[in-house]
């Protein structure tokens, strides 16, 4: 698997380890409920003939826990950030959620 390092918005391959780390790059949370977005550091399209795939966004708790989607470049994940984002505060199941958890952990 190849390996890439972060440079501004940008990446090259390279084969420092410590370079190719995974960094967070944009982090939403909704109370329980959060958003994300890193810069994975291998090439994530499995040797299929595309461009690296470098860039993840992922959810954690609520009804969409575990969504993924990830990006070929930098800014495509930022906006990719966004538009997940967009989909869990315009959801009001995970809205309700959210609440729900507040609400339980100040009864406790």
């Amino acid at each position: 698997m190849k390996m890439y390092e972060l440079v501004g918005k940008y990446f090259r391959k390279t084969d420092d380890i410590e370079k190719s780390m995974s960094t967070s790059l944009f982090f939403t949370s909704y109370g329980e409920v959060s958003v994300s977005t890193v810069f994975l550091g291998w090439d994530h399209s499995f040797g299929s003939n595309s461009e690296p795939i470098l860039f993840e966004t992922m959810v954690f708790g609520g009804v969409y826990n575990e969504y993924q989607i990830r990006y070929h470049t930098y800014d495509d994940a930022e906006l990719g950030h966004e538009d997940v984002c967009k989909m869990i505060s315009d959801d009001p199941t995970v809205m309700e959620f959210t609440r729900n958890q507040k609400l339980g952990n100040l009864l406790k």
